[in-house]
């Protein structure tokens, strides 16, 4: 073989190497598209599933402290003597009317909160790790949901940015 047609057998091979460098690069870029669909479909389907376990608790409390008494109360939660309970309540209405009413139970160890999902209950302990860190500083704090009031500044929990944001 001479050196003209080594010459051309690499001159093959290179525009073989390019043609398949610029394949992967399309398919790759192809998968990157995809892969950014499917992140977006698992999104969509998580804020759907968030919604669907948030609307399913809506009227429900939580109630932290009480003892197996009470009959009314539909679900327990616990393995031995339960400690938290589940309560069911009717309609959306007659739950804000027992969170609105809690602050009578101040002194007793019977603590009530709204029922929130896995998501709320993450965000809610981020707020509370914050607020008692501000706490111990001195500062007067107020927390509600998604929300924390340091010496009357206000912040509001910020979904995009996942943190507290300046009101």
């Amino acid at each position: 073989m001479d050196i003209r047609g080594t010459h051309e057998q690499m001159k093959k091979q290179e525009e073989e190497i390019k043609t398949l460098r610029e394949e992967l690069k399309r398919r790759n870029e192809s998968w990157q598209i995809e892969k950014y669909e499917v992140q977006q479909e698992v999104k969509i389907s998580k804020k759907r599933l968030e919604a669907q376990e948030k609307n399913s608790k809506k009227n429900n409390i939580i109630i932290k402290g009480t003892t197996a008494q009470d009959n009314n109360l539909k679900e327990w939660i616990g393995k031995q003597e339960p400690k938290m309970v589940i309560a069911k309540l009717k309609n959306f209405e007659q739950k804000m009317e027992v969170i609105k009413n809690k602050y009578k139970l101040g002194g007793k160890n019977i603590y009530i909160d709204s029922d929130l999902t896995y998501e709320e209950q993450k965000t809610q302990s981020i707020i509370r790790k914050i607020a008692k860190e501000e706490k111990n500083k001195g500062n007067s704090i107020k927390v509600s949901y998604k929300k924390l009031e340091i010496n009357g500044e206000k912040y509001i929990w910020n979904e995009e940015k996942n943190k507290l944001t300046k009101n």
